[in-house]
């Protein structure tokens, strides 16, 4: 069951990591430009860090838990 939380997290994270990737490159393209789509990249990439802090949180979690099944068989 951690297993699949600690997949679950970082594929998360890597989503995340890709979604701020492409979001920071609109907003470099729309300062650039003078471009209006500013608005609609700098929420993906809140959206983006959410994600992975989110994602970063199951992976967290998905440790702690692996760690109290291991003391509770020691």
């Amino acid at each position: 069951m951690s297993h699949s939380l600690l997949q679950i997290g970082a594929t998360g994270m890597q989503s995340g990591l890709k979604q701020a990737e492409k979001a920071s490159t609109e907003i470099a393209d729309a300062l650039s430009n003078n471009d209006v789509s500013l608005i609609t990249s700098s929420i993906d990439l809140l959206q983006a860090e959410n994600q992975v802090k989110a994602s970063a949180q199951v992976v967290k979690t998905a440790d702690q838990l692996l760690g109290s099944i291991i003391d509770t068989m020691v």
